[in-house]
């Protein structure tokens, strides 16, 4: 249970999904409202959840924090030893190059270990339709984070401490990582079909050979329960560290508004 001074919105985005969470000021254990929408791109599946809670009857706040997930970012990499604004600036010219979207806007926070920065990129087009779509019921962007950096945190205690693969199933993907001694070293994106086992194995396998950790720990972190019991078998027969589903992100005890 955690105080929370004043209400909060909170939205996590991903290609064709929303899941949202209206809390509510003071002592709290559970939101006011929890919800998930699909729709056929991020903007359209947001405003199907706003329209689901104003028929609740729930008054919206004016502010809200949105989470991306990996389907609606970018990534990069960068040694710790920069100073966070120095990394930042780094990132977003980096990031500027790569996908010539200067009104792309960027977070960064510490990777697992502390070794690197692990920056983060949002298409300008992007957080103008979701700025469009809150706006339109009369609430602001306090901010936006990177689903990953918060799924990490949330599961750091079952991070592997040495030499490890670390794959997170999203939607329409998977999102791998590999650890050296727990310090994040490399991450990859692969589009797959995260419902067929043989495909995750694959994609898998063919980044632990890229990164010479063919015989590293593996763990897997299924974004539900169905993703969980599709892959049960073969991480039995793999070997591999089948981590619980994440719970939804209005449970997870967000924290205080601040």
């Amino acid at each position: 249970m955690a105080l929370r001074l004043r209400s909060e919105l909170w939205v996590r985005i991903g290609p064709q999904h929303c899941a949202l969470a209206l809390w509510r000021a003071g002592w709290r254990s559970h939101p006011a409202v929890a919800l998930s929408m699909a729709g056929d791109w991020p903007e359209a599946a947001l405003r199907s959840a706003l329209q689901a809670v104003r028929r609740t009857g729930h008054a919206l706040p004016r502010s809200a924090v949105v989470v991306l997930e990996d389907e609606c970012l970018s990534y990069y990499l960068l040694p710790a030893q920069h100073r966070w604004r120095d990394a930042v600036d780094r990132a977003r010219a980096l990031f500027a190059v790569n996908t010539g979207d200067e009104a792309l806007q960027v977070t960064l926070g510490l990777a697992p270990g502390g070794q690197r920065w692990l920056a983060a990129a949002v298409s300008g087009e992007l957080v103008h339709g979701l700025g469009a779509a809150l706006g339109s019921q009369g609430v602001a962007i306090r901010s936006m984070r990177a689903a990953l950096a918060e799924d990490l945190q949330y599961r750091s205690a079952d991070l592997p401490r040495g030499d490890a693969l670390v794959a997170l199933l999203r939607q329409r993907g998977l999102q791998l990582m590999a650890l050296r001694h727990g310090a994040l070293e490399a991450l990859c994106w692969e589009s797959c079909q995260v419902d067929v086992p043989y495909t995750v194995r694959e994609r898998l396998m063919g980044f632990a050979v890229r990164q010479g950790l063919e015989n590293a720990e593996t763990c897997v972190l299924p974004a539900d329960a169905w993703q969980h019991a599709r892959l049960t078998g073969l991480a039995d027969a793999e070997g591999w560290r089948l981590l619980p589903p994440l719970p939804l992100p209005a449970f997870r005890g967000a924290g205080p508004a601040t």
